[in-house]
């Protein structure tokens, strides 16, 4: 369990995706992810996704799927062209646009919860230490 900004923050790692598609490598497995924010007045947010990871070199530990979601919406906090331009996608890329409207959501997810670009950076530096 995470706390930033009063919130308390889980993940859990789900059952493999039946749906293998897109992974990074072949030596990837996506599973099912999802994030619990508990609000102070101890209301539930939950955010369901996918985290893919190679399991044979290393093993999943809470908060990483929560470290890789805030991630994903720290590229979200860019528009189009400059997540295109900082990622080494082309602006025409269908894959382009797909990845950047996960990361998009992402981002919802946490401004939802009242959180801006900065406190997402913030926190990605406290969990990434």
């Amino acid at each position: 369990m995470y706390e930033y900004k009063n919130i308390k923050f889980a993940d859990h790692l789900g059952a493999p995706c039946e749906n293998q598609n897109n992974r990074f490598t072949n030596s990837h497995t996506k599973y099912n992810l999802t994030i619990i924010a508990t609000l102070p007045d101890k209301s539930h947010i939950v955010r369901r996704t996918h985290y893919q990871y190679a399991p044979q070199y290393n093993k999943f530990k809470a908060g990483d799927g929560l470290l890789a979601v805030l991630m994903d919406a720290q590229a979200g906090a860019y528009d189009y062209k400059d997540f295109c331009t900082e990622y080494g996608y082309t602006n025409d890329d269908p894959r382009a646009r797909r990845v950047y409207n996960s990361c998009v959501s992402a981002y919802k997810f946490f401004e939802k919860l009242g959180l801006n670009e900065y406190e997402i950076n913030d926190f990605v530096q406290q969990l990434d230490k």
